[in-house]
């Protein structure tokens, strides 16, 4: 497979509704392994799998752990779309792994509705078909147009759709209500490549000037507003990778690779990695490249495996084999800087509460001085290891202690972090004196 084909598949991966949005800025830290790009804030992760993420690799589609980069084939992971045997057409428009059935499907995951029971193609009769997850039937929807429609995105409103012509696209951006099939122009201007929440992406020339920057704009779907969003000199055509959490862009440009989330303000996330498809959940944004795959999150990016992998969906925890303690965590790290807080910092990651973040840190000995006492003074250097949501379980077992298990997650002479514990259980726990065999603890 040639590196054409992923740059392609990057273009249609669209609306792939992803990941937290990350710190403005490359975070700088003390220590760590550098690849061409952020500088990694990486503590060791502990081995075992935390979590399954769905990939298509140049042979075939399965799964990889994460902490581990162990891959699996799936057998049943190359489905092909209704009628695409019988009539010639391509076998697929990609792939998506979807969790609601656990099943493969042959479109690419942009082109999946949002609740995970149908997906959309483009039928040999060059109509929009959507097919139902469950049962595998497929209905074409009523449309009408002067040329054959693209879906570019599944959104709660609709399907979004382009119209082309073997002289290419058309200008214009179209909903197509599910499941009236009514179609709705939005916008004749533009042509667009992807749609997120809210906005869909794309430029304003359909093939542009050799060797010539063009502009990435934003097309606001309420308003109908079309802003410029990203512009960075170069001799390549930017695309749309994939979305993180937020449903902020991933752009790809050359071999650069951008989260933006604000109009005009790139951030940097992959400078020289070849990134063809981005996709965000709770971890973060899964970059799959020619050149491996990727993991950025809180500001660093960390090289999962070196074989090509491109992520087609997000990655599923998975639970522990050890008896009584949850999966282990790969641990990230974020360094504060001015004007930040337990709150802002929290909603970055995409955590449900700034306290996790305190009771994870609280009391934790910082390298350039000062301790995490209280949840409303953080100082601009210090390192936060950011948890986990959902928090880890432990299942308490006769002789233990608040302290021991302090101990077993945090490691020996952290003992004292016991009221941590308490804190995240004070729920259930009346008396740090007095847990019992069998009782489930929140770790934060």
């Amino acid at each position: 497979m040639t590196s054409g084909y992923w740059c392609a598949i990057g273009v249609l991966v669209g609306a792939a509704t992803l990941t937290v949005s990350a710190p403005e800025e490359p975070i700088v830290p003390p220590s760590g392994e550098s690849i061409p790009g952020p500088t990694m804030l990486t503590d060791a992760t502990v081995p075992g799998e935390l979590c399954r993420l769905p990939v298509t690799t140049l042979a075939g589609n399965g799964f990889v752990t994460y902490p581990g980069a162990v891959y699996t084939p799936d057998p049943s992971g190359e489905p092909a779309l209704p009628g695409s045997i019988q009539s010639g057409m391509a076998p697929n428009y990609g792939y998506a792994y979807d969790t609601v059935y656990s099943r493969w499907l042959p479109v690419m995951p942009n082109l999946v509705s949002p609740d995970g029971t149908h997906y959309v193609f483009m039928d040999s009769n060059a109509n929009l078909s959507t097919v139902d997850v469950r049962t595998g039937h497929d209905s074409q929807l009523t449309v009408d147009g002067t040329g054959a429609w693209h879906p570019v995105g599944w959104q709660p409103a609709g399907i979004y759709a382009i119209q082309a012509t073997s002289q290419g696209p058309h200008p214009g951006l179209w909903l197509v209500p599910y499941p009236s099939g009514t179609p709705k122009q939005v916008t004749d201007l533009g042509y667009w490549q992807a749609v997120g929440p809210g906005a869909a992406y794309g430029t304003v020339e359909s093939i542009p000037p050799p060797d010539t920057s063009i502009a990435i704009v934003r097309l606001d779907l309420a308003s109908g507003a079309i802003t410029k969003w990203f512009y960075q000199a170069g001799q390549r055509a930017p695309w749309i990778a994939g979305f993180d959490r937020a449903g902020a862009p991933v752009i790809q440009q050359s071999v650069a690779v951008y989260l933006v989330p604000a109009a005009l303000q790139p951030q940097v996330i992959a400078p020289i990695t070849k990134t063809s498809t981005a996709y965000g959940d709770s971890w973060g944004i899964w970059l799959g490249s020619n050149d491996g795959l990727f993991l950025f999150a809180g500001g660093e990016l960390t090289r999962v495996s070196n074989t090509p992998l491109l992520p087609v969906g997000g990655c599923t925890p998975q639970k522990s084999q050890a008896p009584g303690v949850s999966p282990p965590v790969h641990i990230r790290k974020y360094m504060v800087r001015g004007g930040d807080t337990l709150f802002t910092i929290a909603q970055a990651f995409g955590l449900s509460s700034y306290w996790p973040l305190f009771w994870h840190n609280e009391g934790r000995p910082q390298t350039r001085g000062g301790t995490l006492t209280n949840p409303g003074l953080i100082r601009p250097g210090w390192i936060l290891e950011i948890p986990a949501e959902p928090l880890r379980t432990y299942v308490v077992r006769p002789g233990d202690s608040l302290s021991s298990i302090a101990q077993l997650f945090y490691g020996p002479g952290h003992g004292g972090w016991w009221h941590g514990i308490y804190d995240a259980n004070r729920h259930t726990v009346r008396d740090p004196r007095l847990i019992y065999p069998g009782e489930e603890l929140r770790i934060p």
